[in-house]
């Protein structure tokens, strides 16, 4: 008999653990670290850039600004970045940085387009965009998501 107290006790907490683990999963996703909730809104300050005659690389930098439905700012929310001319991208015309000062900032980290920045605890997250020295202009739309909240900033190098 006691093989099988023992092998119901072993069942018992393998069914406690499973229930347990999905009692996690379905409660991972809640609160402020992650996508913002529907109704919640994301701005990007500047909306837009144009950079005249620059053939050397700069630097341009943003803050997005998460916010729930009442204005109140999301701590900690993942707002996805990406814009079709920056690197890897073909015309690889300029390149993330996860944080502002673009290449010149020393303790900056490269990262390519469609990334996921973290907004701080006061909603607020800051990157760069590091324009690359061109002898050809360009517009694109970096645009900046979370759920079903989007945002975009236009960044324009142009010639004249």
């Amino acid at each position: 008999m006691k093989p099988a107290i023992t092998i119901r006790k072993k069942v018992a907490g393998l069914i406690f653990l499973l229930i347990l683990g999905v009692i996690g999963s379905m409660t991972g996703g809640c609160g402020t670290e992650g996508i913002v909730p529907d109704g919640s809104t994301l701005s990007v300050d500047p909306v837009s850039t144009t950079l005249t005659n620059v053939t050397v690389d700069t630097a341009v930098d943003f803050k997005v600004i998460a916010r729930y439905a009442d204005g109140s700012p999301i701590p900690y929310a993942k707002v996805k970045i990406e814009g079709s001319f920056a690197a890897p991208n073909a015309v690889n015309a300029y390149q993330f940085y996860y944080y502002p000062g673009g290449a010149k900032n020393p303790n900056n980290v490269a990262v390519d387009s469609g990334f996921t920045g973290q907004t701080d605890e006061f909603g607020i997250y800051r990157f760069s965009a590091n324009v690359f020295g061109s002898a050809t202009g360009f517009n694109d739309d970096i645009n900046i998501s979370s759920g079903t909240a989007s945002t975009k900033a236009t960044l324009i190098l142009e010639f004249k």
